[in-house]
């Protein structure tokens, strides 16, 4: 593959195209913001901002609780460290965070088209305007929430799996180990991203064992600090996976799932009492508790648990365009953009489709194969909607390539005829 370097010095077309799209989405995200009242901070913005703030005045990765403040371990720290960068440089909740997050939302769109480019240069300013364009993924800049960040880190791995040498190495390790601190559900992102690499020729393989070793010990690092500071615990979740297990398990909604429901609503209570609201200091203990009560739930009644989960899976896949609570009571926007999505997803799977039948589909495994190793390690067990806003970029980049290979497939049909 050539050198990306190189490759944008002889294309100075492909230059401009960086630029139109950089500033498309710089202007569709950066406008709502003067138009908007609130400054984006929601109820869980306090599990980052709180930490983050500590972080900028010089105390640590803690929490102020019940009127003192201790050491936070069950939080990931990537955002609130991104948080604490602007909070030292002294900005601090607002507009100006706001336009930031949306700076960076605009920025992964030339990160996108030069990443298609290198591999189909017809389909990249399609793949980087669809992205540009996206209102789902315009959404998470508006919030203080970490969404946005993960964004920014996935796309930016997926960019940096093409850096080659050991400085490329070096990236990569970094940003792979990053993944998890940032995102709990990214990881065995490296391991996974070294197993689809086994597939390809030596000469085509971009992820090395040394690069998984080090990635791990970038994010195990945070892990041996939780296990001390806790009961030897090293994952660092505010909600225990298990008892997401737990309230899917008893609840028997009628199609999809709706977490303000009244009846949701009181399984969570109900747990809440029983198992306490947020992971405590023996958090390994509790979570065997959790797992054995969602395990006896099961044994119960095996068919319905399992039909329970398979309707909250779908519903993962589904709801992303009221995820991040914006058409909440906005009905009608509610159902132009899951109209949008459902469009999404069905050109994302007709791109992988297309690339394995032009046979590029490992010219793009990273992009196809994450939504892939989330949908089978993770989705079944946290089936939360938000999760999937951040992998909304990969979406776009495969239903760019859809596009234009339908177009080009369509052009060719015509010109046999």
């Amino acid at each position: 593959m050539p050198n990306a370097m190189a490759s944008r010095a002889e294309n100075p077309s492909g230059i401009r195209w960086g630029w139109v799209v950089f500033a498309v989405a710089l202007v569709v995200r950066v406008t709502p913001v003067f138009f908007m009242g609130g400054n984006g901070y929601t109820f869980d913005s306090v599990v980052y901002y709180a930490p983050a703030r500590a972080i900028a005045d010089g105390t640590g990765f803690r929490f102020h609780h019940h009127g003192e403040w201790s050491d936070l371990y069950v939080a990931e720290p990537g955002y609130s460290f991104f948080l604490a960068f602007w909070l030292w440089m002294g900005v601090d909740i607002g507009k100006t965070l706001l336009l930031i997050q949306a700076a960076l939302g605009a920025i992964l769109a030339p990160a996108i088209y030069f990443y298609v480019h290198r591999r189909q240069a017809r389909a990249a300013p399609a793949a980087a305007l669809f992205y540009a364009l996206d209102p789902l993924a315009m959404g998470p800049c508006y919030f203080v929430l970490r969404e946005i960040f993960v964004m920014a880190l996935v796309v930016a791995t997926i960019c940096a799996i093409d850096l080659a040498g050991r400085f490329g190495a070096a990236v990569k390790a970094v940003l792979l180990g990053l993944g998890p601190l940032s995102f709990p559900v990214l990881g065995f992102w490296s391991i996974w991203y070294w197993l689809i690499d086994r597939w390809q020729p030596v000469d085509r393989r971009r992820v090395g064992l040394t690069v998984v070793a080090v990635s791990l010990v970038v994010s195990s690092s945070w892990m041996v600090r939780n296990m001390y500071l806790s009961d030897g615990n090293f994952v660092f979740r505010r909600h225990l996976t298990s008892c997401l297990l737990y309230y899917t398990a008893q609840y028997d909604f009628p199609w999809l799932p709706d977490t303000s429901e009244p009846g949701f609503q009181k399984i969570v209570r109900a747990a809440e009492d029983r198992y306490g609201r947020y992971a405590v200091a023996e958090q390994k203990e509790l979570e065997k508790r959790v797992l054995r009560d969602t395990y006896d739930l099961f044994k119960a009644d095996p068919l319905r648990v399992m039909w329970r989960f398979i309707k909250c899976n779908f519903w993962f896949w589904v709801e992303v365009p009221g995820a991040m609570g914006l058409t909440k009571s906005k009905p009608h926007l509610h159902t132009v953009l899951m109209t949008f999505h459902l469009v999404q997803v069905i050109l994302f799977f007709a791109g992988v489709w297309l690339v394995v039948r032009s046979g590029v589909a490992s010219a793009y495994r990273f992009v196809w194969s994450t939504p892939l190793y989330l949908a089978i390690f993770i989705f079944p067990f946290m089936p939360i909607p938000r999760y999937y806003v951040a992998l909304v970029p990969l979406f776009d980049i495969m239903a760019g390539v859809a596009i234009v290979n339908m177009w080009d497939r369509l052009r060719d049909h015509r010109i046999d005829q």
